[in-house]
């Protein structure tokens, strides 16, 4: 209800010419959704990037377990699902160009400044829109066009602004640019599932090739894999002393103890990602009502930073004779 009759004081101020945009809260409301953008692009061009590695590691995993390589259908449709991911990053990008536009606008206002925060956008060439990436299967359909439509489309002219100062000019962009975020947090709110699966079933195939050349052929060695957990010890793993000096049923029964623990890796890598993703969306969701709080004319409200100041839950203690003590074997 708040944000309902918050919305609607913003539209009737609007309609009166009393809203006041800051040019500085617009500023600074800018500049985090650049930043979030940018971060949640990153994070899907990873996703992307893993599902190449994922056919590279069911290649191999054929030819090692004879298993029957990916099938064409298959790789195209792992080929339209990088395609999509293409398109959410060249989406990002935009709404990020669009919120510099904005910073413009806000800097440098409509006297230097003419036109909407979107005009410009179909002009900036994006050099990774046009990347062209060779097919995962000779037949499959080619890489999705640019964003950049290829006819000309004719639209209706905007209708004029009764006011042309530069407040009025922010308020506006303001609503466009909280109109467009609604549309990206709503796809990706939507392609969630599927962003999720695919991190999932990406890293579990790679984490699968990865057991079979470290349990049957003993050409990995698990250091990377150990060090978080030796960091900070004066430990090192070595795999020279572990054959040297084990025997090999304790040999076999360590590398199955660190075979689990690439499983567990794997499950909380996933969890790690996803919480990435869903934290930036989450930004784009509260930079959707500080458009709201800047189209009515409040200030960036920062008392919302009183909700973590709450009291730190005292960390659960181990007894030390609790821990078990390995035995030195003679």
């Amino acid at each position: 209800m708040p944000r309902v009759l918050l919305g609607l004081l913003a539209l009737l101020l609007s309609q009166l010419g009393c809203a006041s945009v800051n040019p500085h809260s617009a500023v600074r409301l800018s500049q985090q959704a650049i930043v979030s953008t940018h971060k949640l692009s990153v994070v899907l061009a990873e996703a992307r990037v893993g599902l190449h590695a994922y056919v590279d590691a069911q290649t191999l995993s054929g030819s090692l377990l004879q298993q029957a390589p990916l099938s064409n259908e298959t790789l195209c449709q792992l080929q339209s699902v990088s395609n999509s991911l293409r398109l959410r990053e060249a989406l990002l990008r935009r709404l990020g160009h669009a919120y510099e536009h904005y910073v413009l606008l806000a800097q440098e206002g409509p006297e230097r400044w003419s036109g909407e925060v979107f005009d410009n956008l179909l002009f900036d060439l994006d050099p990774a829109e046009l990347a062209m990436e060779p097919p995962l299967h000779e037949g499959c359909p080619s890489d999705p066009a640019s964003l950049i439509p290829s006819s000309l489309v004719q639209a209706d002219p905007p209708a004029p602004l009764r006011l042309t100062g530069s407040s009025a000019q922010l308020l506006r962009a303001s609503q466009r640019l909280r109109g467009l975020l609604g549309q990206v947090i709503a796809i990706l709110d939507h392609e969630r599932p599927v962003f999720v699966s695919i991190l999932r079933q990406q890293l579990r195939s790679r984490a699968s090739l990865a057991k079979v050349l470290y349990l049957r052929y003993g050409v990995l060695a698990p250091a990377e894999l150990l060090i978080p957990t030796l960091s900070g010890l004066g430990l090192s793993y070595s795999e020279l002393e572990l054959r040297r000096g084990t025997k090999d049923a304790d040999q076999q029964v360590l590398r199955q103890a660190v075979a689990q623990l690439l499983s567990a890796r794997v499950e909380r890598q996933v969890g790690l990602l996803t919480a990435q993703y869903d934290q930036q969306v989450a930004i784009l969701r509260a930079l959707s009502r500080q458009h709201e709080r800047l189209e009515a004319g409040q200030p960036m409200d920062l008392r919302v930073l009183t909700q973590w100041l709450v009291p730190t839950p005292p960390a659960a203690v181990v007894p030390a004779g609790s821990l078990a003590t390995p035995t030195l074997l003679p």
